[in-house]
C-alpha cells in the first residue's frame, strides 16, 4: 500500500495492483484475507498521492473533462465562497450568476454535488452530463407526482 485514505465515509488504500499491474485503488471494507510477506517493499519516490488524484473531483479517476457550471445569483456568493477542485475557475455574469469550470476525470463524483445545489445550478457542458441530469430529474420528478 502506498498510502491509506478515507473518503465519504469509506477507507481506501492505493497501491500497485500485481493482477492488474498499475496502481488501484482498494475498498478495505472489501479486502476478504491479509497477509505479511518477508519480502520487502518499499513505497516509489516517485508517487504522490496529491498529483495521484490531481483531476479528481475526489477520488475517482476517468477521461478529463471541461465541466461547465451555472449557479444561480441567488447562491453565487456562497458557491464563490469556497474553492472546489484545483482546476476551478470562477467567472461572475452581468446578471450576477456565476459560471464555474472545472477540468475533472470523469463526471461520476461531480454529479451527486450538482444535485446538492439543484435548482440553482444548471449544467452547461459536457452536454452528455447535461442529459444525463435532465433524464435523472425527469425520473425523479415521476416520483414525485
Amino acid at each position: 500500500p502506498y498510502s491509506i485514505i478515507f473518503s465519504e465515509g469509506f477507507c481506501l488504500t492505493i497501491g500497485y495492483c500485481h493482477l492488474r499491474r498499475d496502481i488501484r485503488k482498494f475498498a478495505l471494507d472489501f479486502i476478504k484475507e491479509l497477509r505479511l510477506l518477508e519480502e520487502p517493499f518499499e513505497k516509489p519516490k516517485d508517487f504522490d498521492l496529491k498529483k495521484y488524484f490531481k483531476s479528481s473531483f475526489k477520488i475517482f479517476e476517468g477521461e478529463i473533462q471541461k465541466i461547465i457550471l451555472r449557479f444561480d445569483k441567488d447562491v453565487s456568493t456562497l458557491v464563490s465562497r469556497r474553492k472546489w477542485h484545483p482546476s476551478q475557475k470562477i467567472k461572475k455574469t452581468k446578471h450576477g450568476d456565476l459560471i464555474i469550470e472545472f477540468e475533472l476525470a470523469g463526471t461520476e463524483e461531480i454529479r451527486p454535488w450538482i444535485y446538492t445545489w439543484i435548482p440553482y445550478c444548471e449544467v452547461i457542458q459536457p452536454i452528455s452530463l447535461r442529459n444525463q441530469i435532465r433524464k435523472e430529474l425527469s425520473l425523479a420528478q415521476k416520483l414525485y407526482k
